[in-house]
């Protein structure tokens, strides 16, 4: 099982498609050793808030509504699970975003390393 304690520090984050390795956009994910205190760092934005849990070898991540970065102007919500594999901050994430159309969702990659 994984403990938060594990991944307690700042991570170098970078999200790609599902399918792809071209990096979509970058960022620093701050995980403290209890829930409180997750955040995601984009740059020049404010930071946001996120709900984490573990569950056995996963840490599930929950964020939002706040403003996508990929998509202007719309709201997101996002939920990610992730494992450490190799040293390294490893999973997916699904984005909702608040639109109607048939591409409110996304589902995306991510690896992060820890920040010096």
């Amino acid at each position: 099982p994984i403990a938060l304690a594990d991944v307690a520090g700042k991570w170098s984050m970078r999200t790609m498609n599902e399918s792809g390795d071209s990096t979509l956009l970058t960022y620093e994910l701050v995980a403290t050793a209890d829930p409180s205190g997750w955040t995601f760092n984009f740059p020049k934005r404010p930071p946001v808030p996120a709900r984490v849990v573990t569950d056995g070898d996963s840490l599930v991540m929950e964020a939002g509504p706040y403003e996508s970065l990929l998509r202007k102007g719309v709201q997101v919500t996002t939920r990610s699970v992730s494992r450490l594999q190799d040293g390294k901050l490893m999973g997916r994430t699904i984005a909702h975003y608040t639109t109607t159309g048939s591409d409110s969702v996304l589902h995306l990659r991510f690896e992060g390393t820890r920040a010096p």
